[in-house]
This record gives structure tokens, sequence and C-alpha cells, in this order.
């Protein structure tokens, strides 16, 4: 793997991985997804665009985790002890480490409901956690989480991870799988 190949991987070294890369492209290519089976004649439409959004909304949080996770501990920040929003709020900004970052950039998007709500569906979808169905109710109590599963909500998380991901940029100097950056690596991406 060359330099150009590291940063086009948001490495700070050469032994690193990043996978939020391909993870947050797999959940916009979800996204895409649940956008045609929303607009499908098929019988089961309905359930392969909430299969859709159900992987988006894992893939968006596991590539927002793996991120701030990986520049955290390339910065030498111990994560150990804390969840990833915890990461995003109080480690990434001491993780200024790499010569393009902006200095001015001082606070994140502060949108932690988003978050913590994409942490909720996450841990209710890919682990059947209890506390974060309940949470899910209590935050949409006249809803189904099953409708929760759709075109528009897989968009909107990955929407704000995308605001997350150009947040931390700025912040670090560092490759994060902006949307922008991704469709630039990946023309067909979306087609």
């Amino acid at each position: 793997m060359d330099d150009d190949d590291r940063k086009g991987a948001g490495l700070h070294k050469p032994d690193e991985f990043a996978p939020a890369f391909g993870l947050y492209r797999e959940a916009l290519a979800q996204v895409r997804a649940a956008e045609r089976f929303h607009d499908s004649e098929r019988p089961d439409a309905r359930l392969r665009e909430s299969d859709a959004a159900a992987a988006a909304i894992i893939l968006t949080q596991a590539s927002l985790e793996s991120w701030v996770k990986t520049v955290c501990n390339g910065a030498d920040i111990d994560t150990s002890r804390v969840n990833w929003i915890q990461c995003w709020r109080d480690s990434l900004p001491d993780a200024v480490c790499a010569p393009g970052a902006d200095p001015d950039v001082k606070s994140g998007p502060q949108r932690w409901a988003i978050l913590d709500m994409l942490n909720d569906l996450r841990n209710y979808l890919a682990h059947g956690d209890k506390k974060a169905r309940d949470k899910v109710r209590r935050a949409l109590p006249d809803v189904m989480p099953l409708d929760v599963l759709t075109k528009d909500v897989a968009f909107l998380f990955v929407y704000e991870a995308n605001i997350w991901f150009e947040y931390g940029m700025a912040l670090t100097g560092l490759l994060a799988p902006t949307r922008s950056l991704l469709l630039e690596m990946s023309p067909g991406l979306l087609d």
C-alpha cells in the first residue's frame, strides 16, 4: 500500500486500517436499496425496504464508531472506557493530530440526541437490547419499531453521519468517509 492508498483509507500510520470507509460506503448503498424498494411494485417491497433501512442504520453507527475510535486510538487516546458517542464529544477534540486540522473548529454539531437515537436503534436492531427497545418506544410512543425502518429514516442517519464526518475531518485534518469523498472514490456508488 503506497502513501496515497493510506490517505484514502483514513490512516494515521501504515499499519492501521479504518473500516469506517467500507462500512459507510455500504450504508450509502443500503439507503439507495431502501429507496429502490420503496418505489417498487414488488409484493415484498416494504419488507425489503425495512431490511435495507435496518442495514443502513447498523452500518452507519458502526462507521461512526469505527472512525472516531480509530482516530482517537491513533492519537494515543484511550477509548476503552468510553462509548463511541463520548469519543465524539470528549475525546475527538483532543485528537487534533494532522497538519490539515482546522484550529478554528471548537465543537461538534451538537446533535447528540440524533446520535443517541442512532445508538438505541442500532442496539435494538443488532442485539434485541431491551433497554434500547424501551428507549426507542419512549421516544416514538405511537410508532411501531418496524415502521421506523424506512428509506427516509435511513437517509436521515446517513446524512447526519456525513455531518459528523465532515466535522471530524475539519477538527483532525484526517480523511473521513464523507459522502462526497466516497462518491469520488466510487463514482457509480449510488447508481
